[in-house]
């Protein structure tokens, strides 16, 4: 390919899926190829995030990555939800295909990556009206059934129906999915996907791999920092945490958690670590007042020091019908760190990962009555077994093929 667009539909430049996977994989490339990034924002994000925007273009401009900005989403929350959503995207889809069409010229070769299934769909359009064009669709989640999950329409509804024919479309206009598990893979290939699939994993800071690891009961100058007493098991969280009605729930955390408490009373004592740049005052307030464990927010550190104090990563999500192919970045961040991680059946993917890392701890065994949670965390988070999850993933990510 002589060039590589990258579209992403209304998503931020703050998020992790832009700045460490998408904004990363362009810098890589964009060493022997031109690299272009469109994103297509809604005009009030534009006019807000415009600062953060012109100085981002600056930067992309000093490695030669051309910026592409076009404030012309519509607020997915109140029109998603009617087939003109799909259709205005399709709209967009034609207009940028005029665009991209004056390129394609002699045997200059252009390949779209799509991030998600809005810009799926408009990638799909472009594809569909100039065939020489490449499309590689990188999902990363089952849009319609996530859908499903935070309650935004219904399993087989209408909404949920249209979203599917979507999926159709897009698909019917791909040349190859990337997908990041396994679970995925499946996915796709029983909805009937004869292309090419390809097994992409999330981009891991080298750093990560190199960080040392501590166990409970040893010294840490962030235990110092924040009032930790030694003995004191650290939750770890890495990304975003949202409300009731999204898949980044902050209750099932609050009702899983607070269970546990009540179970191993003074057998373990245990904090929760969070590391977000997404929590509001509500959300902090409402988590510091129902958790009945400490609970610290780690603002002022980095990913990579706030791995350092974790003993353990927290993944614990609300059950739907996209349950088993979920698998988020901070997962792979946790066992590159050497954490195990305390999950549930509905983060499926992850949980089918963290298995096979020997780094598996099941937060919903806390409600049978021979459990084994508190050998579990005592045993998972020694350092001899954390390094021995380090190991199984780096030796996964070297070798591990569909």
């Amino acid at each position: 390919m002589n060039e590589i667009v990258h579209l992403i539909y209304n998503d931020r430049i703050e998020s992790g899926i832009l700045k460490n996977q998408v904004f990363l994989e362009a810098k890589i490339k964009s060493a022997f190829k031109k690299v272009t990034i469109i994103l297509i924002w809604q005009p009030h994000i534009f006019l807000k995030e415009l600062k953060k925007i012109r100085s981002f273009s600056k930067y992309l401009t000093s490695i030669d990555i051309n910026l592409i900005c076009l404030p012309i989403a519509l607020p997915s929350r109140y029109l998603e939800k009617t087939k003109l959503f799909s259709i205005y995207l399709k709209l967009i889809g034609r207009f940028l295909s005029f665009y991209l069409k004056k390129k394609i010229r002699n045997n200059y070769k252009i390949e779209i990556i799509s991030r998600a299934y809005h810009a799926g769909v408009i990638a799909s359009v472009i594809k569909s009206k100039v065939k020489k064009i490449n499309h590689n669709f990188d999902p990363r989640s089952l849009y319609p059934e996530e859908s499903v999950t935070v309650q935004k329409w219904s399993f087989g509804g209408k909404i949920y129906q249209n979203w599917k024919k979507q999926e159709k479309f897009i698909l019917h206009f791909t040349d190859k999915v990337s997908v990041v598990t396994p679970e995925m893979y499946q996915w796709f290939k029983s909805e009937g996907f004869k292309g090419e699939i390809s097994l992409k994993h999330f981009n891991i800071d080298e750093k990560i791999f190199n960080l040392e690891i501590s166990e409970p009961g040893l010294s840490n100058f962030y235990r110092e920092k924040f009032n930790i007493r030694p003995d004191t098991i650290v939750f770890g969280f890495l990304g975003s945490l949202g409300s009731s009605r999204q898949w980044n729930s902050i209750y099932p955390y609050i009702k899983h958690l607070n269970s546990l408490y009540q179970l191993v009373g003074k057998n373990i004592e245990f904090c929760f670590a969070i590391k977000s740049s997404w929590l509001n005052k509500i959300q902090k307030t409402e988590l510091t007042n129902s958790l009945k464990c400490k609970v610290i927010f780690l603002e002022d550190l980095s990913i990579e020091e706030s791995l350092s104090f974790f003993n353990l990563g927290c993944h614990i999500m609300l059950d739907g019908p996209d349950n088993i192919t979920r698998v988020g970045i901070k997962v792979y961040e946790y066992l590159a760190a050497g954490l195990p991680i305390l999950t549930n059946s509905s983060a499926g993917a992850a949980c089918n990962l963290s298995k096979k890392m020997g780094g598996f701890i099941d937060i919903m065994s806390i409600y049978e009555l021979d459990n084994h949670i508190v050998d579990d965390l005592k045993r998972m988070t020694k350092t001899n077994h954390r390094i021995l999850i380090r190991k199984n993933f780096l030796k996964y990510l070297k070798e591990f093929k569909i």
